[in-house]
């Protein structure tokens, strides 16, 4: 009877396990939590281009901060230089994807530079928000087929958006504005 009982415990804690988890990332995706839409992104990056001051408050320097952001966008319209295998796309990285997208927010290494991209190396604000203003810009005009993203493979039009303000969100939290 003990074994039984152990079995079917067993079972019904394999199951919940499992399924709970594949069942809350299947939900509706929350809102992105600091810009919720392009226009909000576009906003930020207004208000950092005339604010008197900027501060990091990680390793890299404002304007590699603004062009890290731009190689992203960048790298979803041509291609990124060194995606991870596609097993990790399909597993690990899916799964990472839909909890981002399922909570609204990204949390990753702010330091962590994009695989295989050039060095940052922009050393002056104004510029760098100018090629952030473009990959949006260039973004948004897109009509081609968007390239898989180095961890989470394919991302439709949608799904690319979210990250990229997710990934904006991430960065913008990190940095100071001085008015």
């Amino acid at each position: 009877m003990k074994r039984r009982r152990w079995l079917i415990a067993s079972c019904a804690l394999t199951t919940g396990a499992v399924a709970g988890p594949l069942w809350w990332l299947q939900g509706q995706p929350s809102a992105v939590s600091r810009f919720p839409d392009m226009s909000a992104a576009r906003a930020w990056l207004s208000r950092l281009q005339s604010a008197t001051e900027v501060h990091s408050q990680t390793a890299w320097p404002v304007p590699q901060v603004i062009e890290h952001l731009a190689q992203s966008i960048e790298f979803s319209l041509t291609g990124y230089p060194e995606p991870k295998p596609e097993w990790f796309q399909s597993s690990l990285g899916r799964l990472a994807n839909a909890a981002f997208q399922r909570a609204g927010a990204m949390h990753h290494d702010l330091e962590a530079p994009i695989p295989g991209a050039e060095a940052l190396s922009m050393q002056h604000l104004h510029a760098a928000c100018r090629r952030l203003h473009k990959a949006l810009d260039d973004f948004l005009a897109f009509s081609g087929e968007f390239h898989p993203h180095f961890a989470y493979g394919p991302l439709g039009r949608e799904s690319y958006l979210r990250a990229h303000l997710m990934h904006l969100a991430d960065h913008a939290a990190k940095i100071e504005l001085v008015a």
